[in-house]
């Protein structure tokens, strides 16, 4: 009896809070098909749906997507800084990316704090859930517990296979996305993203091909192959960090598959964020159309139109934030350890002492892979290392005085 009514609870709980998964979406859609058709109800105690249904800000008429398309599940990686999420969501949102499709991974580590409100803004694990869901319409799915790097890949490509996806996509969160409206004639990004699956022969149950990833701008926004995935294997562990990617798409290269560069855009690598990302990101008119006040900006339209100046500034602006960060003499990811505060909040590690051993471990990593395969050459394809060289001079260890502690 006691069990039926902790079920019972867990579930009325949970029902109200999580509504329908998008995970179990079917990869094809259709705007005008029952919720029951598009979208079967699941309950996940770690997954948080967008509330409502009417979200801010309108995008323009020009980026709209498609009536009928395939569904192109995007995972968001999050473990610091939200106002650096929060212009990469802005940006794919503005591009044309439906927020149905959206999935904010909150790998933060602070359990259910975030969901909870517990945390202060000034707490690099900081995520705004209301934002996010219900402002800008997108979901959010909490790891278990604070992940790695490579940990968090196995973890989307396991989320894949239990949903039985051929394909999903996932994005870095230091990125600022624009569609290339200098072009003619003009495609919005998220369309030449559907144009560039198409050619991939992606279909809403297989892929026909032996590419394991297509790259837009490096691994900056990825689609990724699964049935590929069982070839290659699991991202490795022991290598959380830097490094890393060398060992996984190395492996993927020396089984024979592929990694294809495609373009949907511009896709900026930026440490910093704009200010007032709504304003930059979306026309006027679609604001306005949002039920937002608007101020007058110099007495010029920046309005539902192509190539406005309000799009040129934005493209320029975050120019000089991806060319501040190639240039910055302490590192391209200073973005992660920019906020000091909430030592002491809920499930919160300190954040000095967080990044002084992320480095350690990033560096613990990097070692191993030299030991891995014998070389520190990230091209290992190219360096002429084969699957044969893996763990060649590996050193069977039953066990190691690890001396004692008192």
């Amino acid at each position: 009896m006691v069990r039926i009514s902790l079920m019972s609870w867990a579930f009325g709980r949970f029902a109200r809070q999580h509504s329908q998964d998008p995970y179990r979406f079917s990869l094809l859609h259709n705007e005008h098909a029952s919720s029951s058709e598009s979208l079967a109800s699941e309950i996940s105690m770690l997954y948080f749906a967008a509330q409502g249904t009417e979200h801010v800000p309108a995008i323009a008429s020009y980026n709209r997507p498609p009536t009928k398309r395939l569904r192109t599940p995007l995972f968001i990686p999050f473990t610091r800084n939200n106002a650096m999420l929060r212009q990469t969501v802005l940006g794919y949102i503005s591009a044309g990316w439906p927020r149905t499709d959206i999935v904010i991974i909150d790998n933060s580590g602070t359990f259910d704090a975030n969901d909870r409100k517990q945390l202060s803004e000034q707490n690099p694990f900081f995520l705004d859930y209301d934002l996010f869901r219900n402002r800008y319409g997108v979901s959010i799915q909490q790891t278990p517990t604070l992940l790695n790097f490579a940990q968090l890949q196995n973890y989307l490509l396991r989320q894949a296979l239990a949903r039985d996806w051929p394909y999903y996509f996932w994005s870095h969160m230091d990125v600022g996305i624009l569609s290339e409206e200098e072009d003619v004639p003009y495609v919005p990004f998220y369309h030449r993203v559907l144009d560039i699956m198409k050619a991939s022969n992606v279909t809403k149950d297989r892929i026909d091909g032996n590419w394991a990833a297509k790259f837009f701008q490096f691994d900056n926004l990825m689609l990724v192959n699964v049935e590929v995935w069982r070839n290659i294997g699991q991202w490795d562990a022991f290598i959380p960090y830097y490094a890393t990617d060398c060992d996984a798409y190395g492996r993927a290269r020396m089984l024979g598959h592929t990694t294809d560069n495609v373009r949907a855009g511009h896709i900026f690598d930026v440490a910093d964020v704009v200010s007032n990302p709504e304003l930059k990101f979306f026309p006027l008119d679609a604001r306005a159309a949002s039920g937002q006040k608007l101020s007058a900006q110099s007495g010029k339209s920046t309005g539902d139109e192509v190539k406005s100046e309000r799009y040129r500034s934005l493209r320029n602006e975050l120019q000089k934030l991806s060319n501040k960060k190639l240039r910055n003499p302490y590192g391209r990811n200073t973005w992660q350890n920019k906020q000091k505060g909430g030592k002491g909040e809920p499930w919160t590690y300190d954040p000095i002492g967080f990044q002084d051993a992320w480095w350690q471990t990033a560096e613990a990593g990097r070692a191993l892979f030299v030991k891995k395969w014998g070389t520190d050459n990230c091209n290992l394809h190219g360096a002429n290392v084969t699957m044969y060289h893996e763990w060649r001079k590996a050193q069977d260890v039953t066990a190691r005085d690890i001396g004692h502690y008192t």
